[in-house]
């Protein structure tokens, strides 16, 4: 099982007899956590912000290098969306991990002491929350561990935004 500072906030029941289940948990940055094993283990999705090219899905197995990523032009989605999945390949355990910011920021996966930090913090580091959304910090992330499936670790997320985070647009108009 994924090592983290979150775990009893993740762990909520599934209910499996309705269509409600777990959701996302909001944390405040930086974000450390620590998944077991060597960052080779894992891969990772993220989606592409260039123009033209926006929301392409792209997969790869992470090297010995690992994964960084520093948003550094002023907008928060410039040349990547600021969210990821990791997943082991063997296990199939993973995080799934949406920033809820939109200025600068940094995204990393590395190696450390033979097991694989994922970290996720504003560029410059270390700004404090301004401002809180139905318990979701600002700079903030919704953070979901899942099994499986990509999907598993994407639903708990947009589960926590329609459910917190839309606002109520009265009978006349269905969820999309």
């Amino acid at each position: 099982m994924i090592k983290n500072e979150i775990d009893e906030a993740m762990d909520q029941p599934e209910k499996s007899d309705t269509f409600e289940a777990r959701l996302a948990v909001p944390v405040n940055l930086p974000l450390e956590q620590i998944l077991p094993g060597p960052v080779t283990d894992y891969e990772i999705m993220t989606v592409g912000g260039t123009y033209d090219n926006e929301y392409i899905l792209q997969t790869r197995t992470l090297d010995p290098m690992g994964f960084r990523y520093v948003q550094d032009k002023g907008r928060g989605s410039a040349t990547l969306k600021s969210w990821l999945m990791l997943r082991n390949k063997q296990t199939r355990q993973g995080i799934a991990v949406l920033l809820a910011y939109s200025g600068n920021w940094i995204i990393e996966v590395r190696s450390r002491d033979g097991e694989t930090v994922l970290r996720m913090d504003t560029s410059p580091p270390g700004l404090k929350p301004f401002a809180e959304f139905s318990g979701m910090p600002v700079p903030g992330a919704l953070v979901s561990q899942f099994t499986g499936h990509w999907d598993n670790g994407a639903q708990p997320i947009v589960r926590f935004i329609r459910s917190k985070l839309r606002r109520d647009l009265g009978p006349d108009w269905p969820p999309v």
